[in-house]
């Protein structure tokens, strides 16, 4: 099983590569090394996202936002910072065509 840090290597190799797919399709990632926060304790800022043969984003996930959900089963509802965000890119949305 690969260390902590080889796993946080192999994950800030990622950064820049672009997977492109036979019908023009595109996933690409973005992966930086950030100072750590309370709100991002591995200090890692990731980006994955699909794109269309034109270039339109459809569907994205990151670690930009942070919110916040009730875990179930936690003594007292305690809350855990679940960190990330997910888009999806839909005709008539703002982001979308």
């Amino acid at each position: 099983m690969p260390s902590k840090d080889e796993t946080l290597a192999y994950l800030l190799d990622l950064d820049g590569e672009e997977i492109i797919y036979d019908d023009g399709y595109v996933a690409r990632f973005a992966v930086k090394r950030i100072a750590a926060t309370p709100e991002n304790p591995y200090g890692v800022s990731y980006s994955l996202t699909f794109h269309a043969p034109d270039g339109r984003r459809l569907m994205g996930y990151d670690n930009a936002y942070g919110f916040l959900i009730v875990a179930a089963g936690l003594s007292g509802g305690s809350r855990r910072s679940i960190i990330g965000t997910v888009t999806k890119q839909t005709k008539g949305s703002p982001t979308g065509s």
